[in-house]
């Protein structure tokens, strides 16, 4: 079922209450789509649980979100509320609130949102993936059981998640990505200097840098190896087969990679 809610907004931020431990399937589904008039260079706040959230830019002049929840009953699906509000600064705040007494176990919310423009990005879910498509500002992302894919930021990303992979391309500054189990690939923008942290207990690593990046890059694996393509040989320092020391141009920052379980690859574009 799909309904349609043109302007929801709300003065102030709604809270989000997450009571609820009895465990029922949530079997009662609907997808609620809102439009909210944007704001020119705003951010995004978003937090949910059980549920995937997506954020991209897109061809319309408002925001356009659509709402996909699921509730163990109709009278619960149909008392939901998502409340979108506006933070001083212009941040865009979009939130689910759930019937008293709280969300149970299995509810929860998924949400597709597309913004004319996507500056910084904040997204929260317990159980979901997240995906952010061409932010123009920083991205923080954190979800409990779930991948993570950054396509296209301008600013610096923060990826942490405890089960799934991680993928970040194009990135155009800073790279944090953190999982407990999953492989974790970066490619960042040829201009881009880094530097980049990557840490996971059970998966590959491939990173992928351009001529710009720079600064003295360790990468370490219990079980693995470590793989170098188009890597000067000026550039190494060190190289066994589990760790490696890296220097590139005459930058000091430091940059590491860490996995316990998985192969690290480091490649290094040349220039076109």
């Amino acid at each position: 079922m799909r309904r349609m809610i043109t302007g929801v907004l709300v003065a102030g931020v709604g809270l989000l209450h997450l009571g609820g431990c009895n465990w029922q399937e949530a079997k009662f589904r609907e997808t609620r789509e809102l439009a909210v008039e944007h704001v020119p260079r705003s951010g995004l706040d978003v937090q949910s649980v059980n549920g995937s959230i997506s954020v991209e830019d897109g061809a319309a002049e408002q925001v356009e979100i659509d709402a996909t929840i699921r509730a163990i009953s109709q009278e619960r699906l149909d008392a939901v509320q998502i409340v979108a509000s506006r933070r001083d600064d212009g941040t865009l705040v979009l939130r689910a609130v759930w019937p008293e007494p709280g969300r149970h176990g299995s509810e929860g919310v998924s949400f597709v949102i597309r913004m004319p423009e996507v500056a910084a990005v904040s997204l929260t879910s317990s159980n979901g993936a997240l995906k952010v498509v061409r932010a123009q500002g920083p991205v923080r992302l954190h979800t409990s059981n779930g991948a993570i894919t950054v396509q296209e930021v301008a600013e610096s990303a923060v990826c942490e998640t405890t089960n799934g992979a991680i993928t970040v391309s194009m990135a155009h500054a800073s790279v944090d990505a953190d999982t407990s189990n999953g492989s974790v690939e970066v490619s960042l923008a040829s201009e881009n200097p880094g530097p980049v942290r990557i840490d996971t207990s059970n998966g590959a690593v491939r990173l992928t840098v351009g001529e710009a990046f720079s600064g003295v890059l360790t990468a370490g694996t219990s079980n693995g190896r470590i793989r170098l393509e188009g890597v000067p040989e000026d550039s190494v320092r060190e190289l066994g087969k589990r760790s490696c020391t890296l220097q590139f141009g005459e930058g000091t920052q430091k940059s590491v990679i860490d996995t316990s379980n998985g192969s690290i690859t480091i490649v290094r574009r040349g220039s076109s």
